[in-house]
């Protein structure tokens, strides 16, 4: 089954329209949270708060796996 990947980095969304084709939807899960993690490292902000986010869906449109992460830093005094 194709797979589409829609990223949300905090600035803008990009929706992916060509998607990719995995066996299961595990599979997809698996490259969609290592490409939000790949994504974070690029990211990382050098003070402030994040937001990433990764909807995979399937053939129909559906999302069928949702991740994100959040996070922030500082320099504390």
């Amino acid at each position: 089954m194709r797979y589409f990947f829609d990223i949300d980095d905090g600035d803008g969304a990009v929706t992916d329209d060509e998607g990719v084709h995995f066996r299961t939807l595990e599979e997809a899960q698996a490259i969609g949270a290592k490409t939000l993690a790949s994504l974070a490292l690029e990211a990382l902000p050098n003070g402030g708060h994040r937001r990433l986010s990764l909807d995979v869906r399937d053939e129909s449109g559906r999302v069928v796996y949702r991740a994100f992460l959040e996070f922030g830093s500082e320099r504390p005094g």
